[in-house]
C-alpha cells in the first residue's frame, strides 16, 4: 500500500486506531476532500504569523504614540527643579502655593499638580519652581515679581487663592513670598 506522499507503508490488520486515517493508515488524516492535516497546519502557520505581525504594528504605533506626546509638550516630561538662590543675588517676590517637607513623594504630587491644565492656565505666562525655605522645607512657588505690590502679582495670587477643585479651595492658603529672605 502506498501513501499519499509515495512512500510505502505496511497494511496493517485490524479497525482503524484514533490516530489513524479513513483507510487506515496512520498519518493520512483527510479532514475532507482535497484537505489533508498538512493543509491545515499551513493554516495555523499563516495565522500566527499574521498575529505576530498585527502585535508588532500595535508595538510600533503605541512607541510611536509615547514618543509623538512627550516630544510635543504632553506635560509628562515638565518637571520641577529647586530654585537655591545665588549668594548675594537680588531678592525677589513670588506667590507660594503649597510648603512641604523635601520627599520624592511630596515633589512627585507637586509636578503631578502643576501638569493639570487648570493649573498651567492660572499661571499663565508665568513658572512654576520649587524653593527652598530657610526652615529646610520645599515650597512650591509660581511667578517672579519684582514688587509684592504689582498688580500682576496680586491678580495670580486671587487667582490660585479662588480656584476650586470638587468645592475645595486648593491653595487657599497661598501668599506672597520673599525670597531670598
Amino acid at each position: 500500500m502506498t501513501a499519499r506522499n509515495g512512500r510505502s507503508r505496511k497494511p496493517r490488520v485490524g479497525a482503524p486506531s484514533r490516530g489513524d486515517g479513513p483507510d487506515g493508515n496512520p498519518g493520512d488524516h483527510d479532514i475532507a476532500p482535497g484537505l489533508g492535516a498538512d493543509d491545515e497546519q499551513g493554516g495555523v502557520l499563516l495565522r500566527r504569523v499574521l498575529f505576530y505581525v498585527a502585535v508588532a504594528v500595535a508595538g510600533c504605533t503605541g512607541a510611536w504614540f509615547l514618543v509623538a506626546t512627550v516630544t510635543a509638550g504632553g506635560g509628562s516630561q515638565r518637571f520641577l527643579s529647586v530654585t537655591r538662590p545665588a549668594p548675594g543675588a537680588a531678592g525677589f517676590f513670588t506667590v507660594k502655593l503649597l510648603e512641604f517637607a523635601p520627599s520624592a513623594s511630596n515633589r512627585a504630587v507637586a509636578a503631578r499638580l502643576v501638569s493639570k491644565a487648570p493649573i498651567r492656565s492660572l499661571a499663565g505666562p508665568h513658572e512654576f519652581c520649587l524653593l527652598e525655605l530657610p526652615n529646610q522645607r520645599l515650597a512650591l512657588c509660581v511667578g517672579r515679581f519684582d514688587s509684592p505690590d504689582s498688580p500682576e502679582m496680586r491678580q495670580l495670587l486671587r487667582r490660585f487663592q479662588d480656584y476650586a477643585e470638587r468645592g475645595n479651595r486648593v491653595f487657599q492658603e497661598a501668599s506672597a513670598l520673599s525670597f531670598p529672605k
